[in-house]
């Protein structure tokens, strides 16, 4: 590698520890500011405050990439999403934990208050002053209680927002970050429990004609059909991610390479056979996919058991495409 080439790789890594690192204090620097100003950081108020503070401390243009591609931008993305569904995780049990404290505490002090008023007392003061003190308490037991049913509903749109960090919004499958996340747990589950696990992945054939010839919107419609179709042919328990474009992924668990493949072939089929039927722009498509399998072996992470997959995927396409390739290991 020239010199040249050295210094520009140093400034880059240089730029992106930069870039990390003003994320890091731009993200601390919003929810001081949200704090400070007595507010629960939900998501909506968290973005506004972190690109005000990125603003004012003119980090703004460097964040929005606008001095050039960063070389780790997918990994910066990746992290973002892990924070942010940590943030939503972390605001949903202080939510939680706070119903649980106030209940408890006015439990304890109505329980209090109903003792102290049964002692024996001849002091008309002091009974008429508990029972204002009964009073005030069962008004804050009445607010308390609008104000539970306020955060359980926050907690229930966290909890739906956490989801959607998850989601395609195109198909409704899982999208490639959850399959980040996932695959790794499948694996560490497969190998404690000593069970097999197949990896799937799928590519809609000729698809480029597809939005040439009918427009992106059909091309849409395709993959969203593509999708429902593999989702009927798995099982509950296994996972299905929109990979990126027109590509799919599965993640099989309890399945070897053999039974994977005879479900990819179910799958091959029923989409060969079925007729994309578009009324509206009397358009009528048919079109085929092209499966990779394999299955987890000895030595595999996420990432090699996907390229091996996609490995698999392109002897596919290189035999004629509409038909399932394999590769054991």
């Amino acid at each position: 590698m020239s010199g040249k080439h050295t210094f520009q790789k140093q400034e880059s890594n240089c730029n992106n520890i930069q870039v990390a690192q003003q994320v890091t204090d731009t993200a601390r620097d919003a929810l001081k500011q949200i704090v400070g100003q007595n507010r629960l950081p939900w998501p909506d108020i968290y973005t506004k405050e972190f690109w005000n503070v990125a603003h004012i401390k003119g980090y703004e243009n460097l964040l929005l990439k606008q001095h050039g591609e960063l070389d780790n931008a997918s990994e910066m993305a990746a992290e973002f999403l892990d924070k942010t569904d940590e943030i939503l995780g972390h605001v949903s049990n202080t939510v939680s934990s706070f119903i649980s404290g106030a209940r408890e505490h006015t439990e304890v002090m109505e329980t209090s208050i109903e003792n102290i008023k049964n002692l024996p007392t001849s002091d008309q003061h002091i009974t008429k002053e508990l029972d204002a003190i009964l009073d005030s308490h069962k008004e804050l037991i009445y607010k308390s209680s609008e104000v539970e049913h306020i955060l359980e509903e926050k907690t229930r749109i966290i909890t739906e927002l956490q989801s959607q960090l998850r989601l395609d919004p195109l198909t409704g499958l899982l999208n490639r970050e959850a399959l980040r996340k996932d695959i790794k747990k499948e694996i560490s589950r497969a190998r404690r429990y000593k069970y097999p696990v197949s990896v799937f992945m799928a590519d809609i054939d000729h698809f480029k004609n597809v939005n040439d010839v009918y427009g992106h919107l059909v091309g849409d419609s395709v993959i969203t059909i593509t999708a429902k179709l593999i989702q009927e042919e798995v099982r509950e328990s296994d996972s299905v991610y929109r990979y990126g474009g027109e590509e799919f992924i599965a993640i099989l668990p309890h399945i070897d390479v053999s039974h994977a493949e005879q479900c990819a072939e179910r799958i091959r089929d029923k989409i060969a056979k079925y007729l994309f039927v578009d009324k509206k722009n009397n358009i009528s498509i048919s079109i085929t996919i092209s499966a990779g399998i394999t299955e987890l072996v000895e030595g595999d992470d996420e990432t090699s058991v996907i390229a091996r997959a996609d490995k698999a995927l392109y002897l596919a396409k290189q035999s004629g495409r509409n038909c399932t390739r394999t590769i054991d290991s």
